[in-house]
């Protein structure tokens, strides 16, 4: 019990260090690189967040918690994960978005 809540101490506080990089920066997302002033590498943490929401490893209280300060990161990522589920998909919007040719957007192109 006590383990626990040291860890949670310690989420809590690497959560208000990211806020503050963060309000610091012009709400700014951190990246992997990017390091709080006291040395803390605040872009691995907030990536692990994100990977462990992702995978359901993050508690609902933390997510909620990680949502309020970091509001669309998560939202975005579920959107990515969404466009990306459909191979046909990538193709296309990948295309697209370079000027490329138009790819139909159903599954024909696997058809022989």
């Amino acid at each position: 019990m006590i383990a626990d809540r040291r860890d949670d101490d310690r989420w809590q506080q690497r959560l208000r260090q990211a806020q503050a990089w963060s309000v610091a920066r012009g709400g700014a997302i951190p990246k992997a690189r990017d390091v709080s002033d006291d040395g803390v590498r605040i872009g691995v943490w907030v990536r692990n967040q994100r990977s462990a929401a992702a995978d359901g490893r993050l508690t609902a209280d933390r997510k909620m918690a990680f949502t309020s300060v970091f509001p669309h990161v998560l939202r975005r990522d579920q959107q990515r994960r969404e466009r990306m589920s459909h191979p046909a998909r990538v193709v296309s919007s990948s295309l697209a978005s370079r000027g490329g040719v138009s790819v139909p957007r159903d599954d024909t192109l696997m058809k022989d």
